[in-house]
């Protein structure tokens, strides 16, 4: 199966099937998705990130409160096996996403566990001025972060 971004909706085609809409309610319809298994689908969007089970059922998922609190997803990544993703998120001002403060132009990377649905790993880099990348081992029990020229990997409870 493939999703698409759509203007208004997350739409799922099967292949040899006609589309159908997956989610058309905000602020789900605005991420940019990414299957995580053969029933779940990852919508990433500019205030948080929810988790869809194929048939449209929004499952769970995080985001910032609407009133002061402003922050940026600027990246995700999954584990090969889909049990595990990582998002890095930066603060505007003084942010708090998912019972964590982040402070002005900090950058925190938050890894969430799909099976029990909660952040499991946080990891504060800051105010970084160099070049961050990371990523997840297959099976999502290693962080590796880049920063600059250096590589950094995190063990994963």
């Amino acid at each position: 199966a493939t999703v698409d971004k759509l203007a208004d909706c997350l739409q799922l085609q099967v292949v040899g099937e006609s589309p159908r809409n997956l989610y058309c309610l905000e602020p789900c319809r605005r991420g940019l998705p990414e299957v995580l298994s053969e029933n779940e689908v990852l919508a990433e969007y500019y205030e948080g990130f929810c988790v869809l089970a194929i048939n449209g059922e929004r499952l769970w998922g995080r985001e910032t409160t609407k009133d002061k609190n402003r922050l940026t997803i600027e990246n995700h990544k999954t584990s090969l096996d889909g049990n595990r993703f990582v998002i890095s998120v930066r603060g505007e001002h003084h942010t708090v996403f998912d019972e964590i403060k982040v402070g002005n132009r900090h950058l925190e990377i938050l890894v969430y566990d799909s099976a029990t649905r909660s952040q499991i790993f946080q990891l504060d880099l800051g105010t970084p001025v160099e070049r961050i990348d990371f990523d997840l081992s297959p099976d999502g029990s290693v962080l590796a972060v880049l920063q600059g020229k250096v590589v950094r990997f995190y063990r994963i409870p």
